[in-house]
């Protein structure tokens, strides 16, 4: 990283307060993506909460979740900050989405889930989404890009991952 990078002081600020870490070799890897478990980990660590080691993962893939997330994955179900799939199945090592990731932080930062956004993109936003993207909209936690928009498919990075957890 160089301190020129938009992402510098963010991600900075999030390694400080212990919310991410690093992919080892002293790197960080700001444009790599962020799968559902290292999410809700890293979820776990910015709401600075103590994780219950006996709480138990609803989902039928439980096994598939790496050892290092099993306890935040559990907690953000257990707290409703999380949910799996309608085949109750949480796919840990699928990269999450932007949108998936607003309803997460909307749920951890309990905003208030109403209204509608403004992006350029507004139409690409699925209809579940769209209360989640507006409640991170409003309270600053997910800005558009350069043209306003908010790329709600798009698999979030490491690098923006930091910005919004900060």
């Amino acid at each position: 990283m160089k301190s020129t990078d938009w992402f510098y002081s963010y991600v900075n600020k999030a390694v400080e307060e212990g919310i991410v870490l690093g992919i080892g070799d002293n790197k960080f890897g700001p444009y790599t993506n962020i799968t559902r478990q290292d999410f809700a980990v890293m979820t776990v660590r910015m709401l600075g909460v103590a994780v219950d080691d006996k709480l138990t993962i609803p989902y039928t893939d439980s096994d598939k979740i790496s050892e290092y997330a099993k306890n935040a994955v559990a907690y953000c179900a257990a707290n409703k900050i999380l949910s799996g799939y309608e085949d109750m199945t949480f796919r840990p090592q699928q990269n999450i989405t932007r949108e998936e990731a607003a309803k997460i932080l909307a749920v951890a930062l309990k905003l208030e889930v109403t209204g509608t956004t403004t992006f350029a993109d507004n139409a690409r936003i699925q209809s579940w989404a769209v209360p989640y993207v507006a409640a991170c909209q409003k309270a600053g936690v997910f800005n558009g890009d350069e043209a306003n928009r908010f790329n709600p498919q798009q698999k979030i990075t490491r690098a923006e991952t930091a910005k919004v957890m900060v």
